[in-house]
């Protein structure tokens, strides 16, 4: 195992940990800035996580199994080769749900994008910060956001990955700037300071991702293309 999938797992395992505290999630919910921001990335981060360790484990599970069966004798042997086939059948399943043909790559847009305008729905919102099982739906429902957002940039080409981005950054500056300017609640829960300060917070990130995260982005993908050429041709 490469330290690379050490890392992933290790930071897996932390999030999980991190977000089923109560005074995690207490302080991540004392104000709409966290809540909307801190809180929302953990769980996103969970569930695009959940997505490659599954896949890790599934790889480092069929290797290990594969290598055993080749040196048991011929009845643990067969064993070996059961489990084997039991995983690899498992992979083929589960590329089939996460890789769908990717002219139907829209489907896993449309899945994140309803769950989360559903959940930010202020009647709604407001209900699942009263009523703890439905706000333990609610993280679970971000963390499906996570995973099926991750599959969507995976199936989606670049171009549409660099759309897709500028669309969020969009999305969450409108918000922001309606946020901020705010004179009213919007979420009964938060005050309209709440609301303004969560504004602001979310207007200074959509200009980070844009003005530095980008930038990056489109660096490494250049170097990475220009790599690609040279060891083609």
């Amino acid at each position: 195992m490469v330290w690379r999938e050490y890392a992933l797992i290790v930071s897996f395992v932390f999030l999980v940990e991190i977000s089923v505290q109560s005074s995690f999630l207490q302080l991540a919910e004392e104000n709409l800035a966290l809540h909307m921001i801190l809180e929302h990335a953990v769980f996103f981060a969970i569930g695009a996580m959940s997505v490659m360790v599954a896949e890790t484990a599934l790889r480092l599970a069929s290797s290990k199994i594969k290598l055993a069966a080749s040196n048991q004798d011929k009845r643990k042997q067969k064993l070996m080769n059961t489990g084997y086939i039991a995983i690899q059948t498992w992979t083929i399943i589960l590329r089939r749900i996460f890789g769908l043909d990717r002219k139907y790559w829209f489907i896993w847009v449309i899945i994140p994008s309803a769950l989360l305008g559903f959940w930010h729905y202020p009647s709604i919102f407001d209900l699942a910060s009263a009523n703890l099982g439905i706000h333990i739906l609610q993280h679970i429902s971000f963390i499906a956001v996570g995973a099926t957002g991750f599959v969507a940039i995976r199936l989606i080409g670049e171009s549409f990955r660099i759309i897709l981005l500028f669309a969020l950054c969009s999305m969450m500056s409108f918000a922001g700037l309606m946020f901020s300017i705010l004179n009213e609640r919007v979420y009964l829960f938060y005050s309209v300071q709440d609301h303004n300060d969560a504004g602001t917070y979310m207007l200074i990130l959509s200009i980070v991702i844009l003005v530095v995260c980008l930038p990056l982005y489109l660096v490494h993908r250049t170097i990475f293309h220009i790599k690609a050429t040279r060891i083609a041709g």
